[in-house]
């Protein structure tokens, strides 16, 4: 049966450690109590190569931010200006 579950981020550095560390597609496999082939597909997804961090760049709004500006909004239209 295969194995559908998602990896968890820390299994996801796990593997990125493991394979940093020359280990092999089986001893990581082994190593999460996971297919081979789930690690295989991640490596095949991938590249292998471990994606970069994602961030949000400086220029987006906080959903605090976003917030007060919705506020702000709502504010004027039920002031009438």
């Amino acid at each position: 049966m295969a194995d559908r579950t998602p990896f968890s981020q820390s299994e996801l550095d796990r593997i990125w450690q493991l394979r940093h560390q020359g280990s092999r597609m089986a001893h990581i496999s082994y190593e999460l109590n996971r297919t081979k082939c789930s690690v295989l597909g991640l490596m095949r997804r991938t590249g292998g190569i471990q994606p970069r961090q994602r961030s949000r760049s400086d220029r987006h709004l906080s959903i605090q931010e976003r917030e007060i500006i919705m506020l702000g909004s709502l504010r004027r239209k039920a002031s009438g200006k």
